[in-house]
């Protein structure tokens, strides 16, 4: 599980933000059959404002030199029983976010079809 930066600690008047210093990314196919590959991620520092069921959030890398987001998304609430705060993808329902309150800690899954 990768950390969560406590509620209160998002700037711009978010109310939480995803750290991933610490991410891994895996990467599998089934196509051709090549085998699992395994790659480290670009780190993001994701900042969310939740609304309702809704939750849109601004990503932009670490390494950034500009202030510039990157990637701006929105995400629907699945469940909301501390400490499970559970999300995903709104427009292609690709991205599923698993937090815990308590712990803050994420598990963020993404698929990629093409």
């Amino acid at each position: 599980m990768l950390p969560l930066l406590a509620l209160g600690a998002a700037a711009d008047n978010q109310d939480f933000v995803l750290d991933d210093r610490e991410c891994k990314i895996v990467v599998g196919t089934l196509a051709d059959g090549r085998p699992l590959a395994v790659a480290e991620g670009l780190k993001w520092l994701t900042s969310c404002q939740r609304r309702g069921d809704k939750t849109s959030c601004d990503a932009t890398p670490r390494e950034s030199t500009a202030a510039e987001k990157v990637n701006s998304f929105e995400l629907h609430v699945d469940l909301d029983s501390p400490p499970r705060l559970w999300l995903a993808g709104v427009a292609e329902g690709h991205d599923f976010i698993r937090i815990d309150t308590v712990q803050h800690t994420y598990v963020w899954i993404s698929r990629i079809m093409s």
